[in-house]
């Protein structure tokens, strides 16, 4: 992986020198060593409000089909993620089939550079994309996250400080930043199922996955429904012994769309859970902080979902407000803590 983490690396290896060629420190004491954002050297940073993340269609070498199911899935993960802190100009663009090729055309050309010329044409600071491949039954998922450079976006600029001091010469300009995260491996079943929150304005299900057919019925708002595959654009719900479709292309009315709920979230320390997914009870029972638990049972309470988790061997309800959502893929999870960000929530960032 290439940019943040080495740059700083290096950069900490020069502080030490730096900071042991100067006066004797009073008790031998350590430096404080940190950073902040510096001054690029050059050009002029890139116009306020790109805050957006660019979800591609993930490349699909092997004609799987899936794609465009796995960016879907990707995108509404991290707007499930935003929550509370979700703004317009926060939301991935849906792109018309005449713009997919292309994005296909110029990612496969040049991964990277291909990324962020897109990522500059809709005013996203960030693109995701990517690589599927399947093996039988099972999905290899390469995953990557393009940044811009520091004349574009200052904020990769990092300055670093030794005890409160900025240390001269000692900044790193992060251009052209990639970050290739691990392949995430699962079988296609274990990828795709999971909970979908049915939204303000309800939800058509249908026999086919098209969108002149029929609707069976209007799944209402807040109805959890389960999630058995994608196919393209198209949610495969369970229904009975067989499937139904919905359509699965984000809206730009979030609260109208259909919701993906998280199968995994950590939980900060304090916290207490209730005997039952109600708000009037109260909360007694004690949640271990800090882990990765496993999302149980969704259910809905005034449209809020409510998650029960396994703690010390006592299955416990939270609401949503008391979990942060950990996507399934690492990039995703670095995408929705950079969103957080960039949208002003420093604190949930940092959490991410």
């Amino acid at each position: 992986m290439t940019g943040l983490p080495s740059r700083r690396a290096v950069l900490t290896g020069l502080a030490a020198g730096f900071a042991g060629a100067g006066p004797v420190r009073a008790q031998n004491r350590a430096p404080t060593i940190g950073f902040e954002r510096g001054q690029s050297r050059g050009g002029t940073a890139a116009p306020t409000g790109r805050t957006r993340l660019l979800v591609l269609d993930f490349l699909d070498p092997g004609r799987t089909d899936l794609g465009l199911a796995v960016a879907t899935l990707v995108q509404k993960e991290v707007l499930a993620g935003l929550g509370e802190v979700q703004t317009a100009a926060a939301i991935m663009p849906v792109l018309p089939p005449a713009a997919r090729g292309r994005i296909a055309d110029l990612v496969e050309r040049d991964l990277h550079r291909g990324a962020l010329r897109l990522a500059v044409e809709h005013q996203a600071r960030a693109a995701l994309w990517g690589r599927i491949e399947a093996f039988g039954d099972a999905l290899l998922i390469h995953a990557s996250v393009s940044l811009f450079s520091p004349v574009e976006d200052p904020d990769l600029v990092q300055q670093l400080v030794i005890d409160g001091v900025r240390a001269p010469d000692l900044a790193a300009e992060l251009a052209w930043t990639r970050l290739d995260f691990p392949p995430f491996v699962a079988r296609r079943a274990q990828f795709f199922e999971r909970a979908l929150m049915v939204g303000t304005a309800g939800l058509e299900l249908r026999a086919a996955p098209e969108p002149g057919s029929p609707p069976v019925r209007v799944a209402p708002p807040g109805e959890i429904l389960r999630l058995r595959d994608v196919q393209g654009s198209w949610y495969v719900v369970a229904e009975g012994s067989a499937g139904l479709f919905a359509e699965a292309a984000p809206r730009r009315d979030l609260a109208a769309g259909l919701h993906v709920l998280p199968r995994r979230g950590a939980v900060e320390a304090g916290e207490l859970g209730r005997a039952l997914p109600n708000p009037a009870l109260s909360a007694s029972a004690p949640v271990e902080p800090q882990r990765f638990h496993r999302l149980l049972a969704p259910r809905t309470v005034d449209g809020q979902p409510w998650y029960q988790v396994d703690s010390g061997g006592q299955r416990v309800w939270l609401s949503q407000r008391q979990i942060a959502p950990i996507p399934d893929l690492p990039a995703a999870h670095f995408a929705l803590a950079l969103q957080r960000a960039v949208a002003g929530d420093q604190e949930g960032a940092e959490r991410a």
